[in-house]
């Protein structure tokens, strides 16, 4: 073998190895910013939804705590608690007439209490009307029984539970208006998977 034949660069398969780990360590920096960079971009998009939708929900919620019009949910639903409470209270006096009436209209009460949520509150207002009717009428309906004072005493109840609900439905309609605006906005957001959906007062046609 010549000195010149010595000296020719070794290129087995020791020495590729080496480059390739070389290479490799150089690669590393790179990949791992790239990852960091998709991580951020996947990060982002929910948090700026997130942001936006409670932007949208802000206006919403001001009305929702009375803040856009000095009347908040919570008043009329304590208001409404205090209408079945001043019906039941009249037909303690009467205790085997509209047992089930009553019973009825105790639980709806207990079940607004501890409402919580726009969807919550709204179903459980409605329940709590209809069984206030229901034992307004059957009360009534015994009007030989019931002192004159109580019969009207629960036709105030009545005319107070219709004025509470007439408040409701003004403040429920302007609520829904500005949950509409962010529910628009949240069905056209690519991480609505990962927000809450807004919810909507549901009123029934009376």
């Amino acid at each position: 073998m010549t000195e010149k034949q010595g000296k020719q660069p070794v290129t087995g398969p020791e020495h590729g190895g080496r480059r390739t780990l070389y290479q490799r360590m150089h690669l590393i920096p790179q990949r791992v910013g790239i990852l960091i960079a998709i991580a951020l971009i996947v990060i982002s998009i929910p948090v700026g939804n997130a942001r936006e939708l409670n932007k949208k929900m802000a206006a919403a919620q001001r009305v929702w705590d009375g803040k856009a019009t000095g009347l908040a949910m919570s008043q009329i639903v304590e208001g409404r608690v205090a209408d079945a409470a001043n019906l039941l209270t009249i037909m303690k006096r009467y205790p085997k007439t509209a047992t089930p009436q009553r019973d009825a209209l105790e639980a709806a009460s207990q079940q607004l209490q501890k409402a919580h949520g726009v969807s919550a509150t709204a179903r459980a207002s409605q329940e709590l009307e209809a069984a206030l009717l229901d034992a307004s009428d059957a009360l009534l309906q015994e009007q030989s029984a019931l002192r004159q004072e109580d019969q009207q005493l629960v036709k105030q109840v009545v005319d107070s539970a219709s004025d509470h609900r007439a408040k409701q439905v003004v403040l429920a309609r302007d609520y829904n208006r500005e949950a509409e605006n962010a529910l628009k906005a949240y069905e056209s957001m690519p991480a609505r998977l990962f927000l809450s959906k807004p919810e909507l007062f549901e009123l029934r046609a009376q």
